[in-house]
């Protein structure tokens, strides 16, 4: 436990001083993490020209230096008593990062890390006009969420989003209607109709310890039966295909795992219906 406080310190530490030689000059200006770097095809996917910078990026006058190594003090004593958890502490460090911006930010992705919700939830309450881009649509309706406006990459999500109590926004947007989804489909020659699911690795995301083991476990349940039942629909369908796409992302889930895994859930000795490339 010492460790892991020394470690939540240092952390916070290190990303007070990290220097940062961006500031925004736009009306508008699109923030997010590092991590970004690693899923860079997400973003191109759905925005062309349009240039990003880490949060950590943005540069922070000496004042509010000053400010935050006192914010450092009290995180300190917050975390030895235990009244303030390290992603608390993240938020607030990320929050003040940019309180003294007066652009309209354009947040992309990683709403699913505890740190981020909350930053975002904080600078929304602060009156600050946020824009969330969401990539994948990877929420957990468990949590509040509050937003100016949320820009989710389909259509089909939002009457989902709508009538969850847990998600505060004034705008939703999408980027691609459902009727593009059909129009696109209508132009490719399918012979057989067929069924694709795209898997969330949850079975590996536990060993991997990157969420709580309770929403994990409750998800794998969930996923499992999902599977096991659009494997039944496909039996009773013999001219449907039923292909699994495991979540290969991030190196979530292996071929060989996923193989064994999937297997097992439906019961199938035929990996056909397993995708087994990456691509």
């Amino acid at each position: 436990k010492k460790r892991n406080l020394f470690g939540q310190v240092l952390r916070i530490l290190k990303l007070i001083y990290k220097p940062g030689n961006y500031k925004p000059i736009e009306k508008n200006c699109w923030l997010t993490l590092n991590q970004l770097k690693k899923e860079e095809y997400l973003f191109e996917k759905y925005y062309q020209n349009i240039s990003y910078k880490s949060i950590y990026d943005v540069r922070v006058p000496i004042r509010k230096k000053i400010i935050l190594s006192i914010f450092l003090v009290q995180v300190i004593w917050k975390i030895i008593t235990k009244s303030l958890n390290h992603d608390a502490a993240i938020a607030f460090y990320l929050y003040h990062r940019i309180s003294h911006l007066e652009n309209e930010i354009n947040f992309v992705y990683f709403i699913f890390l505890e740190e981020v919700r909350l930053m975002l939830m904080l600078a929304t309450s602060k009156k600050f006009v946020i824009k969330y881009h969401e990539l994948t649509n990877f929420f957990d309706v468990r949590k509040n969420y509050l937003l100016n406006e949320i820009i989710i990459p389909f259509e089909i999500s939002v009457n989902y989003l709508k009538r969850s109590n847990n998600f505060k926004f004034q705008k939703i947007n999408y980027l691609i209607s459902n009727q593009q989804i059909i129009n696109n489909s209508l132009k490719k020659r399918i012979n057989r109709r067929s069924i694709g699911y795209y898997a969330g690795g949850y079975y590996e995301r536990r060993s991997q310890g990157s969420y709580k083991d309770d929403f994990l476990i409750e998800a794998i349940k969930i996923e499992e039966l999902v599977i096991r039942r659009l494997y039944d629909v496909q039996q009773t369908n013999k001219d449907m295909a039923l292909q699994i796409l495991p979540h290969y992302t991030r190196n979530v889930e292996n071929i060989k795992n996923a193989i064994k895994y999937y297997q097992k859930v439906i019961g199938n000795k035929n990996v056909g219906s397993i995708c087994t490339t990456k691509k």
